[in-house]
């Protein structure tokens, strides 16, 4: 075990691991469409279960494993605590650079339609539309990219607070307050929906207020 290997931090930084933790949900925009495409659909959601079951044990067990061996020194991602010399360095960012190259467009897809038909509903469809709505996707995307560039250097905290303000709602409030609003359900089933919408609205008041003021202490310092 490395040294400076703490089983609990402050509270503050535990508030801010939730942010981090939900971060993982950021391709839950995807849902609906995956499971319009899914053949057998009363299967669907045992599916989902299971997968995001396994792929919060993969994280846990490989974050847990990497903070053991590298404890206090532990980088901020995982293949910046590898040597300069070694081959897996250079060759797991080339496969992590590929992923997000082939990830990124297809998480973005669903978004534009949410908004392109009320800035452009004014224009008849033709080239001139098509050329608004293409400006303004890779206008998004740019500022997606300088974000990004400039957040590297804290990027514990940008990860945090696009968790907190952006996936707590989206995978925690809004889903519970929908599912309330239109299935309803018992007693048990209400009191899970309120739960849910209490704890993903404290996550996201509490950690995104621990980001900026982890980011203000950092411009500050």
């Amino acid at each position: 075990m490395a040294n400076g290997v703490e089983m609990f931090g402050t509270a503050s930084g535990m508030i801010g691991f939730f942010g981090n933790s939900i971060y993982m949900f950021e391709g839950i925009n995807m849902i609906l469409p995956i499971y319009e495409s899914h053949a057998k659909k009363s299967n669907f959601t045992v599916l989902l279960s299971c997968v995001i079951f396994g792929v919060t044990c993969i994280l846990c067990m490989i974050g847990s494993l990497w903070y053991l061996c590298y404890g206090e020194d532990t980088a901020d991602t995982a293949v910046s605590n590898l040597s300069d010399k070694s081959m897996a360095r250079p060759i797991i960012g080339a496969v992590f650079g590929f992923a997000a190259f082939g990830s990124v467009p297809i998480l973005f897809f669903p978004i534009p339609p949410f908004y392109e038909n009320r800035m452009f509903s004014h224009l008849p469809k033709g080239t001139r539309r098509k050329w608004y709505k293409n400006g303004v996707r890779t206008l998004i995307l740019i500022v997606a990219a300088v974000m990004a560039v400039v957040g590297g250097n804290v990027l514990q905290i940008v990860l945090a607070f696009i968790g907190a303000f952006c996936c707590a709602p989206l995978a925690l409030f809004f889903p519970a307050l929908m599912h309330m609003t239109i299935v309803g359900g018992g007693p048990w089933q209400t009191a899970l929906n309120t739960f849910m919408m209490v704890f993903g609205f404290a996550v996201f008041l509490l950690s995104t207020a621990v980001c900026i003021m982890n980011v203000a202490s950092k411009f500050t310092a």
